[in-house]
């Protein structure tokens, strides 16, 4: 077997800065590896070292070491590739971001919008590669009533919530409710192409459950169930229930619906004060505070399966098994049942 020749790239100073420059920010990996190996060569590694060090052949480095040494700097760039320049230009492009900021829900007003903008003819999906370079993706869109709220409230007690989670003081817990419909919800799951999966419901939309939560900052979840619909007498059971599990001072983050701040409530917050439990009412329009928002948003679309829409009685057992997971599940009406 013969020997690989042996070769060695010769780089002056200004050369060798201008390879640190290229081999740490350079365009492309491909350009930053060339400069990497001539840097590697004027160390006086063999191709074969390097070869090794890169993880390339020993006649791809040897070929960048006679691009360097007949072409120098530009050796190492990449050379412009062939094919067609692009239809958008930068300034199309700023006109594109500019038209889908002004739009975003209308895929075929962007389109027309952009036809007349740059008085260029390209298809939808050419603009939707492009749309898709600048960072935007086509996705649901939410209900949101921030503007709504008072911005220095929500930033207090934002503040005030996060002391209280480190002190260690007390003890932080947020309540809330959620109503699982037999209406159903729509959720993303993967799909086969060419197929949609079918989420199969009763038709019943006014039927369902009603659920009410305690989740510890820690993480505790213990959950209260029932089919009739929440109101003050309820939330003072699931408290009054609550109340025996609890060890030390605790602060009960709730926001300001009805049932939370009904006369029922507050007739016993004194009570309830005494035996070491504190409500603490969140600023209007503020549920991003409430860490159990989330709680029901994981059981409604990744807990439940496809088929606890069926019918009431599937929804309570598919409901009350999820729940379970979580943590200790009491039940103020018995569920319904297959």
């Amino acid at each position: 077997m013969g020997r690989y020749a042996t070769k060695f790239a010769t780089v002056t100073q200004d050369d060798r800065e201008w390879l640190r420059g290229q081999w740490k920010n350079g365009e492309t990996h491909t350009t930053r590896c060339r400069a990497h190996a001539i840097i590697l060569s004027a160390q006086h590694l063999s191709t074969v070292e390097i070869s090794l060090i890169l993880a390339v052949t020993y006649e791809t480095i040897s070929s960048w070491l006679d691009r360097w040494e007949e072409l120098g700097r530009d050796g190492i760039l990449d050379a412009d590739r062939p094919g067609r320049p692009p239809i958008l230009d930068q300034k199309d492009l700023d006109a594109v971001r500019k038209i889908v900021q002004e739009h975003p829900p209308e895929p075929s007003v962007i389109l027309n919008e952009a036809l007349k903008e740059t008085d260029k003819a390209f298809s939808r999906s050419t603009l939707r590669r492009a749309i898709k370079k600048m960072g935007f993706r086509w996705k649901r869109l939410r209900l949101s009533l921030k503007k709504q709220r008072d911005s220095k409230a929500f930033q207090k007690a934002s503040q005030h919530l996060k002391a209280l989670i480190e002190s260690d003081e007390v003890n932080v817990v947020y309540l809330d409710e959620a109503h699982f419909s037999a209406s159903g919800v729509v959720s993303y799951a993967w799909q086969q192409k060419g197929q949609r999966l079918l989420i199969p419901i009763s038709g019943r939309t006014r039927k369902g459950m009603q659920v009410i939560g305690f989740q510890s900052s820690k993480g505790r979840v213990r959950t209260y169930v029932q089919r009739s619909n929440i109101c003050g007498k309820t939330i003072v059971a699931a408290i009054n229930d609550y109340l025996k599990t609890i060890r030390r001072k605790t602060v009960l983050v709730l926001d300001n619906a009805s049932p939370h701040t009904c006369n029922e409530v507050k007739s016993h917050l004194d009570d309830w004060s005494r035996k070491g439990l504190i409500l603490y009412h969140l600023p209007a329009y503020s549920p991003e505070l409430n860490a159990i928002e989330h709680l029901w948003n994981k059981v409604k679309h990744q807990m439940l399966p496809r088929t606890a829409w069926e019918s009431i009685e599937t929804l309570g057992k598919c409901l009350l098994e999820s729940l379970k997971r979580l943590g200790v599940v009491r039940e103020f009406e018995p569920m319904p049942s297959l």
